[in-house]
């Protein structure tokens, strides 16, 4: 699980809806893996259809629980390596609570509940506890997540469009015997083209990154 250090920092500043910081403590960051671990619910990300969102029993300065963001199968950087990754994309106090679990009951992205932990938090929060939410079955998948179906599929496509193969390595080396592009097939001719799409891609990509 990676998380980048430019949120981590905002995540520990003053709490500032503008600038994205939420004033959560040193003590509560270190704590993320036992509440990834042992979450209140689970469900698909409304907003982003690459990630998925974890509640955990804590709360924030202003009494709100403390949601986690991941994006699961995502890539980062780790010791100066780019490596593949479950990625913590946010951590914050999620204002208006009961409205935004509403929504996301309507639209049946509920996929994992602890009963017992969901109406503890609930009732530190002062809120109740939902008949919809009492209708889904406790400590089981509920069902699979479309967010994650989604992101793989994306994620085939881009591997599929812009990834280096052994069949593009083998046309190469046959290429560079010739040299002369008067000497390619026409199937070559709109393999170069493709490569060149293809590598482009792959230097913005690598640009961004820096």
């Amino acid at each position: 699980m990676l998380y980048t250090q430019k949120h981590l920092k905002k995540v520990v500043q003053p709490k500032d809806l503008e600038k994205h910081t939420h004033c959560l403590t040193t003590e509560q960051i270190k704590k993320l893996p036992e509440w990834l671990a042992d979450p209140v619910m689970i469900y698909d990300s409304l907003s982003r259809q690459d990630s998925l969102v974890v509640v955990t029993s804590e709360i924030d300065i202003d009494n709100e629980p403390i949601i986690v963001s991941v994006r699961p199968s995502g890539n980062g950087n780790y010791n100066l390596r780019r490596v593949s990754s479950n990625f913590i994309t946010s951590v914050y106090g999620r204002e208006n609570f009961d409205r935004h679990l509403e929504l996301e009951l309507q639209a049946d992205n509920i996929l994992y509940i602890n009963k017992q932990k969901s109406q503890e938090l609930f009732s530190v929060l002062r809120l109740q506890f939902s008949q919809g939410l009492n209708a889904l079955d406790s400590n089981i998948i509920i069902h699979q997540s479309r967010n994650i179906v989604k992101g793989m599929q994306q994620e085939n496509i881009e591997y599929k469009d812009y990834s280096v193969t052994q069949q593009d390595i083998d046309i190469l080396r046959s290429i560079e015997l010739r040299k002369s592009v008067l000497n390619f097939t026409a199937e070559e001719l709109q393999l170069t083209k493709d490569w060149a799409e293809r590598f482009e891609n792959d230097i913005h990509k690598k640009i961004a990154v820096l």
